[in-house]
């Protein structure tokens, strides 16, 4: 289960599976605590994302909905609760991510993603959760994007922060709250976000995009001494989302919340959070989707066929297709639960 030297998923197979999927080598607890072991020590994030890859394949047949046995949907959801979040350092910022699509982000102040597409289906939900001073969201259309707004973003990231208030704004630009959601459920549509600490519901937990106009720098960044907490990132908004942005026209318009916390409702990936009240316990469905349960606050119990789990602040619980997942709380706890499809799992991301 050497580790340490590896850098493709083909390598790693042969040195973490002891098998391959369906052997009895995933299954083995030294598996995990080895990769768990190892990935304490912040990494580069060619390395965890390779060692990402290889874990997903190694239980494939489970993740894909495809009809394992009982105890081997048990393993990989015990194997993936253990697993927990995985540090992917950026050159602006860090990715605090499970391997399904839910991420948190810690974005340096004015910095985050390219100016980008997604031409596969990765489609997303955003929760700001708190915006640094030069925090910015972009939402627009090609259209848009090609009508004005391109020259706007190739002058802004040009210039200095202090010459950016007097460039203006495109028209997708949205100056974000706490609190706020945005949805991007539609391929091909340009966005960014810059300067905020988010929680994202995807289809997926790697980029594949299309980067239009890239202002960062495509070198290996710096790593820390050690990961940041996933519970204080939470803590920045710790409750339910305050409001609902979507572009309307030429500009945004706001909507109360969903009811129901909703971020992001699609075929491929869901994205809510909830709140869990003593005495009322929510089950989610098990079929066709793996699901991933982050603690926001408070305490939770969690049941999945024979196995129970119970987390607090940034514990996470995950679940391939199965059984149903049954959540409850003695006291009010506020859960971000995300669900992707089976499809989305399998699929060849680029």
């Amino acid at each position: 289960m050497e580790i340490v030297d590896a850098r493709r998923p083909e390598r790693l197979r042969l040195e973490l599976g002891a098998g391959g999927a369906g052997a009895s080598g995933r299954s083995d607890p030294r598996l995990l605590r080895d990769v768990v072991g190892f990935l304490a020590t912040p990494r580069s994030c060619s390395v965890v994302e390779d060692l990402e890859a290889a874990l997903l394949e190694l239980w494939q047949d489970v993740l894909g909905g495809g009809s394992p046995s009982l105890r081997d949907t048990e393993e990989c959801a015990r194997f993936f609760s253990g697993l927990g979040f995985l540090h992917k350092y950026k050159v602006y910022g860090v990715k605090v991510a499970l391997p399904f699509g839910y991420s948190l982000f810690d974005l340096r102040d004015g910095q985050g993603f390219s100016f980008q597409i997604h031409e596969t289906p990765k489609l997303e939900g955003f929760h700001v959760l708190r915006p640094k001073r030069n925090a910015l969201l972009y939402v627009a259309t090609l259209d848009e994007w090609e009508g004005g707004d391109r020259e706007w973003a190739e002058r802004w990231c040009a210039a200095s922060p202090g010459e950016r208030p007097r460039l203006g704004e495109g028209r997708g630009c949205l100056r974000p709250r706490a609190g706020d959601v945005v949805a991007v459920a539609r391929t091909h549509t340009v966005h960014t976000v810059l300067g905020c600490v988010l929680e994202e519901y995807a289809s997926c937990s790697v980029d594949s995009v299309v980067r239009l106009l890239d202002q960062n720098t495509r070198t290996e960044p710096g790593l820390p001494a050690t990961h940041p907490s996933p519970a204080r990132l939470l803590s920045s908004s710790p409750g339910l989302p305050a409001r609902e942005m979507a572009r309307r026209g030429t500009g945004w318009a706001s909507a109360p919340p969903a009811e129901d916390g909703r971020v992001i409702e699609t075929e491929e990936v869901t994205g809510r959070r909830y709140l869990l009240r003593p005495g009322t316990p929510l089950r989610l469905p098990g079929s066709g989707h793996v699901t991933s349960v982050v603690v926001v606050d408070g305490e939770l119990s969690a049941r999945f066929s024979g196995l129970t789990w119970c987390k607090g602040p940034g514990g996470v619980v995950v679940t391939p297709p199965g059984p149903d997942l049954v959540l409850s709380a003695d006291r009010p706890t506020c859960v971000a639960v995300h669900r992707v499809s089976t499809e989305m799992v399998g699929y060849a991301w680029s």
